[in-house]
């Protein structure tokens, strides 16, 4: 098809790429993230691991800021306030819940490092 997708487009200098962090299991308590190791392996290309402390607010408010609401169907409990990342000291409600992001230089290195954040 003729189709364009982000892959189609060509990577701009100066450009972060992202990879998630994960708590590989539900019903765990999270105790926070350990970057170090991937610090000391990727240097300068790793800019910086984001975890819920470093945001402004850490719930994302389903409710308010859902743009395709459906009469007669209010959001979950589960889900109208999911948090952007899990904070330290919370327990998952699933497994892969994203508990933090990491930011590097190139998509292979900030994988590598989300590996590597313990």
């Amino acid at each position: 098809g003729n189709s364009r997708s982000t892959e189609d487009e060509p990577i701009r200098p100066f450009t972060l790429h992202a990879a998630y962090v994960v708590i590989p299991t539900a019903n765990s308590t999270f105790s926070g993230l350990d970057d170090t190791e991937a610090k000391a392996a990727l240097g300068d290309d790793l800019v910086a691991v984001l975890q819920a402390c470093d945001l402004k607010k850490s719930v994302y408010d389903f409710e308010a800021n859902n743009a395709f609401k459906v009469p007669g169907h209010p959001a979950t409990p589960e889900f109208s306030n999911e948090y952007v990342f899990l904070p330290a000291g919370t327990t998952s409600q699933y497994g892969s819940q994203p508990v933090g992001l990491v930011l590097a230089t190139s998509y292979r290195l900030a994988l590598i490092a989300a590996n590597m954040v313990k």
